[in-house]
């Protein structure tokens, strides 16, 4: 397969991948730009192959957001801004996900118009029971059981009035499931050294504890997360490496460090310091 044949014009923010369910390849998923319908790959030994696309659910004129695979392959969402900035609208779309590279079940949640909140993203709990949608000044959960998944929406946290140092607000963007079982979100589209922590996101409504600005990185952050995929598919369940707590850490006690948070935001800013040097080798 020639890199030509991947050129194509995708939506902003919204590659994604799911572990094929030989537990060995990957499946890889873009949304196509003004269309309901997305480009399907999928990467094993033999490289990437092109296996043609499907449409599904409704079209999104021009969005653009974040897209999300739960651990378990079984879950795909997205969520798009899209619509002009005089008169915003916002969805998020999910599906399952039948591991032979198809989405079936499409599902569409929109948000009041006009949308004062604009651009968020989405992740799955680890055991894939809920799904988080977060928006500039909300964080929604949905429980992926219920009978209606719509109707099951949850406000577990809504924006503090925290600024930075510089006085720009820590508000909710993407969103990030992590290894250690938590789920991460970076500051709205600031140079900002903070991040966001669900930290026990299988635990429904408030008790999945949201804290917010929990994480102080050495360096600031810029605009978006990178999508990292994760799986459990084929893979034991670890136990969480880090002690799990109720207090987030605060720029006021930041310099002491000794938090369990603390020190799982090392480790994350460690990571992404030695994929940057990896890429710039």
């Amino acid at each position: 397969m020639g890199f030509s044949e991947l050129i194509d014009i995708f939506n902003l923010g919204h590659l994604s991948a799911a572990r094929h369910g030989n537990g060995r390849d990957w499946w890889i998923l873009a949304n196509k730009f003004k269309s309901n319908t997305v480009r399907r790959y999928l990467l094993s030994d033999r490289g990437i192959e092109n296996m043609g696309e499907q449409s599904i659910g409704d079209l999104i004129p021009n969005g653009v957001g974040y897209s999300a695979f739960s651990s378990s392959g079984e879950w795909y969402a997205s969520y798009n801004v899209y619509g002009y900035t005089s008169d915003p609208h916002a969805v998020i779309q999910y599906y399952r996900f039948n591991r032979t590279g198809l989405l079936i079940e499409p599902h569409s949640r929109y948000f009041p118009t006009p949308d004062t909140e604009g651009y968020g993203g989405v992740a799955f709990s680890p055991s894939s029971r809920f799904m988080y949608v977060s928006r500039l000044r909300t964080i929604y959960q949905y429980d992926l059981e219920a009978p209606d998944i719509t109707a099951s929406e949850q406000v577990v946290a809504v924006t503090d009035s925290f600024k930075t140092a510089t006085g720009k607000l820590t508000r909710f963007y993407g969103l990030q499931l992590a290894p250690d079982g938590r789920i991460y979100g970076n500051v709205y589209c600031s140079n900002t050294q903070y991040l966001h922590v669900i930290d026990q996101p299988d635990l429904p409504g408030p008790a999945c504890n949201v804290l917010q600005h929990a994480i102080f990185l050495p360096a600031q952050n810029f605009g978006t997360l990178p999508n990292l995929p994760y799986s459990l598919v084929g893979v034991e369940r670890q136990p969480l490496r880090y002690p799990r707590h109720g207090q987030p850490v605060h720029a006021a006690n930041a310099a002491t460090r000794h938090s369990g948070l603390a020190r799982a935001g090392r480790r994350l800013s460690l990571f992404f310091r030695r994929r940057r040097l990896a890429r710039s080798a």
